[in-house]
């Protein structure tokens, strides 16, 4: 069985995209965000899943003429796991976006607690 150029270039594009995608569902499990997460995850592995059966199910066999529905099923699978990983990716920058946002708050409220604590000081040293 020979493939071409185009083929592997396919192949290897993919796998690029999904050890990326892999490395980072691995390094954010342990975040706060549980529920994006589980949709990346999820997504993700239905994604990688539904590649590898188009890449492996010729290889062994499997016709995509013999049985159309199952690679429309299939293929329609693999969508719905981009749609996923795409909707727990967006409530995962909306989570950091809104902590970033309470972050600075906090910062601001820190910077304004401070200059009233000095102010406080310097009245307070001042003879009467």
């Amino acid at each position: 069985m020979s493939f071409s150029l185009p083929q592997v270039l396919a192949a290897f594009g993919s796998l690029v995209y999904f050890v990326v995608q892999w490395a980072g569902i691995v390094f954010l499990r342990r975040s706060s965000a549980r529920l994006p997460w589980w949709l990346m995850f999820s997504g993700l592995l239905v994604g990688t899943l539904t590649s590898i059966y188009f890449i492996v199910g010729p290889m062994i066999g499997l016709s995509r003429f013999g049985n159309p529905r199952i690679w429309e099923w299939w293929s329609m699978a693999s969508r719905l796991g981009g749609v996923a990983f795409a909707v727990g990716f967006t409530l995962y920058a909306l989570q950091m976006a809104r902590a970033f946002q309470r972050q600075a708050e906090l910062e601001q409220l820190v910077a304004a607690m401070s200059e009233d604590m000095d102010r406080l000081r310097s009245e307070g040293s001042r003879p009467s």
